[in-house]
């Protein structure tokens, strides 16, 4: 899993959401094949290979944190220039709309920044997302089904790179007949940069969401071995089912995707709470001048049509990614379930006294670690928060309105 994802990072490194070592697979290969002789000629070979190995990655992060600094260069002068070139005009919304620009800067400004300095826990994150499928394939011997979890990536990856780009298109179209288009030529490589970004936190979400349907799988198999263990579930012996050992696999596996939860919200907080923030203000600001156009606003003629074009893909994906955080929180939530009946379960046998301590600590355990995804301990993204937004999207238009008609 860690090698298709990283092959699909490549393309990330281009948008500066990125930073990491790409493994040539010639010298893989290499290595592979002198490590199956012990003689003097083949240990000279493969430590050759392996300094190549190491030059080669030191080389790649050279160029890609060069290619950072360089993206950060283009920032500022492109920042400045659409400052400059933009006339003050007096009035609410040239103010909101200096806001949301400067607002989109400083989102890819934290994206640029995390892909530099939060390289070390973006690697540990793919790397534990590889530990924790091989964990659920040998020690709790589930099907993983990793085929069908990558088309169904690559099928959304897709549908939603494909949406983003048929409402920039539309919007763009639209834009030649609209008479204000505000900062629009100068920041939508900023708004596809974000966009971007978001799409890569939701693989991954995808990705963490599908093992945790995994683990609860697994654990109701288990609760459903200790109620009856004569039967057969999925051609699986329910008696080994109930081990002490297939416990400990379980704690293992939430221990591993509690850590997944924690390095997501350590490489990702800063960029996901500006990113929401310009979203939010995003859609305050594109429903108030559609708004604008219905009351028949001069400067807002016609804005209502490609409004639309931008709002819709901006709420799709704002929306699905909250359905993602909160679904990870309420399977989190069923693996409590499922111990607490399985803490009854064997509460009346006195046998089970090893597994009864197990199921205990474990409790405990999930009563500390809450997998839940945080905009850096700003706020939780779920979908009470999503309401929350909409609410203040709803409350702010009523005030801005207000404004205008008085």
């Amino acid at each position: 899993m860690e090698r298709q994802l990283r092959g699909w990072l490549r393309y990330c490194t281009y948008f500066g959401i990125y930073v990491g070592a790409f493994e040539d697979s010639s010298l893989r290969v290499t290595i592979h094949n002198v490590n199956s002789t012990s003689s003097h000629f083949a240990i000279e070979t493969r430590r050759r290979a392996q300094w190549c190995r190491r030059a080669a990655i030191c080389s790649t992060l050279t160029r890609q944190r060069l290619y950072l600094c360089l993206l950060m260069l283009v920032l500022g002068v492109v920042y400045t220039h659409g400052l400059i070139t933009r006339a003050t005009m007096p009035g609410i919304s040239w103010v909101a709309a200096t806001l949301l620009y400067s607002l989109h800067v400083m989102a890819v400004l934290f994206i640029l920044l995390e892909a530099w300095h939060k390289q070390a826990q973006h690697d540990r994150f793919l790397q534990l997302l590889e530990q924790i499928e091989v964990t659920l394939r040998l020690r709790l011997q589930h099907k993983v089904q990793h085929a069908v979890l990558f088309n169904g990536l690559r099928r959304l990856i897709a549908y939603l790179l494909v949406f983003s780009m048929l409402g920039f298109a539309l919007f763009a179209l639209s834009t030649m007949w609209l008479p204000y288009v505000d900062y629009f030529w100068h920041g939508i490589w900023l708004i596809i940069i974000i966009r971007i970004r978001l799409i890569q936190l939701i693989v991954y979400l995808c990705i963490l969401r599908h093992f945790l349907q995994c683990l609860c799988t697994r654990l109701r198999s288990i609760v459903a071995a200790r109620l009856s263990l004569r039967c057969q579930i999925l051609d699986v012996d329910c008696e080994r089912l109930c081990l002490l050992q297939r416990l400990l696999a379980v704690k293992e596996i939430y221990e591993l995707l509690h850590k997944e939860f924690q390095l997501l919200n350590d490489f990702a907080g800063w960029s996901l709470f500006a990113s929401i923030s310009s979203y939010l203000l995003d859609a305050i600001c594109t429903l108030y001048w559609m708004l604008l156009s219905i009351e028949g606003f001069v400067r807002r003629r016609h804005y209502e049509i490609a409004g639309l074009f931008m709002l819709l893909p901006l709420a799709a994906i704002l929306w699905y990614l909250m359905y993602l955080c909160d679904n990870c929180q309420q399977l989190a939530r069923s693996v409590s379930q499922l111990l607490s009946k399985l803490m009854i379960i064997n509460s009346a046998n006195r046998a089970l006294r090893p597994q009864r301590l197990l199921l205990y600590q474990f409790s405990a355990q999930l009563q500390i670690q809450r997998i839940e995804v945080s905009a850096h301990s700003f706020f939780i993204l779920e979908m009470r928060f999503l309401i929350a937004i909409c609410t203040v999207v709803v409350t702010n238009l009523v005030i801005l309105v207000q404004i205008l008609k008085s």
